[in-house]
């Protein structure tokens, strides 16, 4: 899963390779920033995976502004 939030900006894939004991390029890594999707279609996605898998754990990054805000 790549992180959600709004706006959307700098979503340029970051990719490097892990060596490892002398071995060139064991695993790769991709770093992303940020989701170029919208965030209802990725929220609308990961309700629907919770609902086919609903006893294992799901886990979503978010890159939002903090705010304390009261429910009613």
């Amino acid at each position: 899963m790549e992180t959600l939030g709004e706006p959307i900006v700098n979503v340029t894939s970051r990719y490097s390779s892990v060596d490892l004991n002398g071995v060139r390029m064991m695993g790769l890594n991709n770093i992303e920033l940020i989701t170029d999707r919208p965030l209802d279609i990725n929220l609308r996605e990961i309700s629907e995976v919770k609902k086919r898998y609903p006893r294992h754990s799901v886990i979503v990054s978010l890159m939002v502004k903090s705010r304390r805000q009261a429910v009613a």
